[in-house]
């Protein structure tokens, strides 16, 4: 029952963290660029990609953040 509502947790919040930055992403930069129009990219692919982008940066930056306080907290024992 603990792990399950852990890993709920986690799910819950990775869904939150797709939709905004789902939301944040625009895909305005397809119209402005005349190479994505010979790939045939639209917008909303545009904006998918901007999204996962997003969340990948968001979450490489908490992987490191966690490492570094964890090896500040062991320097302080």
């Amino acid at each position: 029952p603990g792990g399950a509502k852990s890993a709920l947790i986690g799910v819950v919040g990775l869904i939150v963290l797709i939709a905004v930055a789902f939301a944040l992403s625009t895909g305005t930069d397809v119209a402005s660029n005349p190479k994505f129009a010979s790939m045939e990219i639209t917008e909303e692919t545009s904006r998918q990609v901007g999204a996962g982008l997003m969340v990948f940066y968001i979450l490489a930056g908490l992987a490191i953040l966690s490492i570094l306080y964890v090896e500040v907290t062991r320097l302080f024992k």
